[in-house]
């Protein structure tokens, strides 16, 4: 965690570097880190059900490191926090939030303290404070939250006509990754259909 963390701090010191102190530069960084950070996010999300659906080392490995890819991808999103903190002080407060604001308020903000909160509830005893259902709930919530951002971003920018190669295969990744989940979803529900159908009925003897 602490490594990607540091990673990123790097990536966008680096860019900053190459371009300049300027808006367009921290925008650039926040756009790479964004890109970066959208893989750990989707390895997290299919870990899962891509290991249900086949069990090899590479998915053994996703499961168990599920916590580590979801922090990682925390470790890029979260930096929107100094970047767009940084870029405020460089326009000032007012014509960030003119700029900025429209796009903060219904989106980028809730999905931000979303992000905040299941990063600072990744650790052992989060769970026990919180209780599984509470738990599992703003996980699973907020994990459905960042991939409907993710997904209404990326196709907006192709139905304004600014759509590049990446962005198809960034949508084509998500359509995969939820038609991933919820075929698995359904494999599992039926399954324990199937299991509950075929077991044994246990018949009480009529003998005295």
């Amino acid at each position: 965690m602490l490594y990607n963390v540091a990673l990123a701090w790097a990536i966008a010191t680096a860019i900053v570097c190459v371009e300049g102190m300027n808006e367009e530069a921290l925008l650039d960084a926040l756009r790479v880190l964004t890109r970066i950070g959208f893989w750990w996010f989707v390895g997290a999300w299919v870990a899962r059900p891509l290991h249900d659906l086949a069990r090899n080392r590479v998915t053994t490995w996703m499961l168990a490191n599920r916590r580590y890819l979801g922090l990682s991808f925390a470790a890029f999103h979260l930096m929107h926090y100094p970047i767009m903190g940084t870029i405020a002080a460089l326009r000032g407060a007012g014509s960030w939030w003119d700029e900025y604001g429209d796009f903060v308020r219904p989106n980028g903000g809730p999905i931000m303290l979303a992000i905040t909160i299941m990063a600072a509830t990744s650790w052992n005893g989060a769970q026990r404070v919180l209780g599984k259902t509470l738990w599992s709930l703003i996980h699973t919530l907020g994990a459905y939250a960042v991939w409907s951002l993710f997904f209404a971003v990326y196709l907006s920018r192709i139905d304004d006509g600014v759509g590049q190669p990446y962005t198809y295969v960034y949508l084509a990744t998500l359509v995969l990754a939820m038609t991933l989940r919820l075929a698995m979803a359904v494999r599992r529900e039926l399954r324990v259909l199937m299991a509950g159908t075929d077991a044994p009925t246990s018949t009480r003897s009529s003998d005295p």
